[in-house]
């Protein structure tokens, strides 16, 4: 046997194919196309699938994937994972980075080099629901957005401070209201 050349009963156990069509609905499934054969319905494997975690990642279609055929028995086989191609390229190219992109153009990365966490969203929105909430930075925290809604109250252990635009009624810790009108200070009780 030449150096390269793998075996009938080995080449049948894995092959190439193309996702062809999808199945969300439990039990959720895909078809794969692989040379002239058209796979039965049939699963794929994911990162986690147990009682501490797991994930849920859809193959696409025209998605290019390498099949597991138990005993060359396309029947029986399940997805082992995918391959980027021209159409669906890699999206990232540093070994520093873990970055996982959507048909949106949405994109989450980490970066273990630097320790960053990256979330970009397009024109979505990004939704945080729980019962309590905490960010601890030890620099700062920025908010760069054109409006901060709060529905309740906002409590400060320290310094508050406002742009020349800032309008509200604010108390203060000894228990005075100030309000303020563009910037300006217009009550004190």
């Amino acid at each position: 046997m030449a150096r390269g050349d793998i075996p009938a009963e080995v080449s049948n156990m894995l092959r190439w194919g193309t996702v062809i069509a999808v199945r969300p609905a439990m039990p959720a499934r895909v078809r794969v196309q692989t040379g002239e054969i058209q796979s039965n319905w049939i699963t794929w494997l994911e990162r986690r699938a147990g009682p501490n975690g797991r994930t849920w990642s859809v193959p696409g279609i025209g998605e290019q994937v390498l099949l597991a055929c138990p005993d060359g028995d396309i029947s029986q086989a399940v997805i082992l994972g995918s391959a980027p191609q021209d159409q669906y390229p890699q999206p990232a190219a540093s070994e520093d980075v873990d970055r996982t992109t959507y048909p949106d153009g949405s994109v989450v990365e980490f970066n273990h080099a630097t320790s960053t966490l990256s979330v970009h969203v397009g024109k979505g929105q990004v939704i945080v629901n729980c019962q309590q909430a905490e960010v601890h930075a030890s620099a700062a925290v920025v908010l760069d957005s054109p409006t901060v809604h709060v529905t309740g109250s906002v409590a400060a252990d320290g310094n508050v401070s406002a742009g020349t635009g800032a309008t509200g009624t604010f108390t203060t810790g000894t228990g005075q209201v100030v309000s303020v009108e563009r910037g300006s200070v217009t009550n004190i009780y």
